[in-house]
């Protein structure tokens, strides 16, 4: 693993605070990956053989029941995907697949497990990992129960700018992965962004420009619900 590699991961919310043999210990067969879009990591109901570590890139988890696909969620670096399921040695409880060209470092699930059994402060951070996660969580729940599907594109729309950087930007996802992840259709994403035009929303495929104060005034963003935690 390149020393470049190795500084990112110790970054991570996940390893933050641990000693450094511990941190080696975790790591020592850890392997890179580079992977290109729509690269399928993980399966729902397997049990885990790795801890994954999204270094850069974007990923989609999905899930599957009775012949449907729904995504739950896009996972942006700094991420770990699934520590609850290694730390428990408990299936996956949805897939996982990649939407961009994407890096992860792969991190052997019985080497976490053992550092996880013996270690104190690489519990802690494995803690603090998961109440993050849960605490996205249950931001989502409160975005699906509480807003309409306009709502949820518009507020979608400003965290995007936001992690970008400027009004003007270019979504990563078709639409039809988009509405998935909003859990609207793809009729109503279409009448979504019909809606927001007058709310300064302006389209050209995945080209985006938005006016952020009257998409703002609209979308009234809450930080009870709105932005990752940290």
């Amino acid at each position: 693993m390149r020393s470049s590699d190795a500084d990112l991961i110790r970054g991570f919310a996940l390893f933050r605070g641990i000693s450094d043999a511990i941190f080696d210990e975790v790591t020592a067969d850890a392997a890179i990956l580079d992977l290109p879009p729509d690269h399928v990591l993980l399966t729902e109901g397997e049990r885990p053989e790795h801890l994954f570590l999204l270094l850069s890139g974007l990923i989609e988890s999905f899930s599957q029941y009775n012949g449907k696909t729904t995504t739950l969620s896009f996972l942006r670096p700094p991420a770990a995907l699934i520590v609850a399921a290694v730390w428990m040695d408990q299936p996956q409880l949805h897939s996982a697949r990649t939407l961009a060209r994407s890096r992860l470092a792969t991190l052997p699930a019985r080497a976490v497990r053992a550092a996880l059994a013996t270690d104190r402060a690489f519990c802690e951070a494995a803690g603090r990992e998961l109440s993050i996660r849960y605490r996205d969580i249950f931001k989502e729940l409160k975005n699906q129960r509480l807003r309409n599907a306009t709502d949820r594109l518009a507020n979608w729309l400003l965290t995007e700018s936001q992690v970008a950087g400027s009004d003007e930007f270019r979504i990563a996802v078709g639409k039809a992965t988009l509405a998935a992840r909003l859990g609207i259709s793809g009729e109503h994403i279409s009448r979504a962004f019909a809606q927001l035009r007058e709310h300064g929303v302006e389209t050209d495929g995945k080209e985006m420009r938005i006016n952020t104060a009257k998409l703002t005034a609209f979308a009234k963003p809450d930080p009870m619900i709105d932005g990752a935690e940290a």
